[in-house]
């Protein structure tokens, strides 16, 4: 599929700001605070949420009086230093590299020392790119390792399905937020031998119990859910063998 389509850390380290979004916003404190050369007061928190286990980041800022865009610049650096933690906060069984990718092949150094082999199964399931989106910009800054020379390579289930989530409701990056269902689906999916935009619109409008012109910013987060389950659905994630080896001596001695 094409770049149209491209565009849940594990569960345990998914932020809840994409980083752009950060960026923009401590960008605009800035430009405002420069532009009008006096004291701004301004009360900046973020806070940033590692999903699936509940802990969150310390509050970054508090109240100031702000003439110094200098100032500004280092709690922009602090939020992307934030971020870029939350990210990393990988799962011992998350991927750390991908070593070798081929048709139903997935070889990869987990952040265990462990060696992961995962064969058959459909590229969703061996990417952990439940959305099958294709390698670039928006997937780098999600967290993904490299490509198959197309689709995104995430080091866990949980950061691809999280870059889905972002793609069709957070991000500024793509207008599939500002969109109804129809017209994101037209955008994600473009009509080729293996989708057909029409079947797939209106099975992900079931799924979501609503008409395929609802806005995708008026569902809610259930139906948010199922919208995403249902391109899971539609993206073959199906799961194939899964073999762990303790070590690179260990897979040379049993793998393939």
């Amino acid at each position: 599929m094409d770049w149209k389509r491209s565009n849940t850390p594990s569960q345990k380290s998914s932020p809840e700001w994409d980083k752009t979004s950060l960026e923009k916003a401590a960008d605009n404190i800035i430009e405002v605070s420069a532009k009008k050369q006096t004291t701004l007061p301004i009360k900046m928190y973020v806070v940033a949420g590692l999903i699936g286990v509940g802990v969150y980041g310390a509050v970054l800022g508090g109240e100031y009086v702000v003439n110094n865009p200098d100032v500004l610049n280092g709690w922009r650096h602090s939020l992307e230093n934030h971020f870029q933690q939350a990210i990393t906060n990988h799962a011992p069984d998350d991927f750390a590299e991908v070593i070798k990718v081929k048709p139903y092949y997935l070889l990869a150094k987990r952040y265990d020392g462990k060696y992961e082999l995962r064969t058959g199964g459909r590229a969703a399931w061996r990417y952990n790119n439940p959305g099958k989106l294709v390698h670039g910009n928006f997937t780098r800054k999600m967290g993904d390792l490299g490509s198959d020379g197309k689709l995104a390579l995430f080091p866990s289930y949980g950061l691809g399905r999280r870059a889905l989530e972002v793609l069709f409701f957070e991000t500024n990056d793509f207008d599939y937020k500002k969109s109804t269902i129809k017209e994101a689906m037209a955008a994600f999916v473009p009509k080729s031998e293996y989708h057909d935009p029409v079947k797939y619109t209106a099975a992900v409008a079931k799924s979501v119990g609503a008409p395929p012109d609802t806005k995708m910013s008026d569902l809610d987060n259930e139906q948010r859910r199922n919208l995403l389950n249902e391109i899971e659905n539609q993206e073959l994630f199906i799961h194939g063998t899964t073999n762990v080896f303790n070590d690179q001596v260990d897979f040379e001695l049993r793998g393939w």
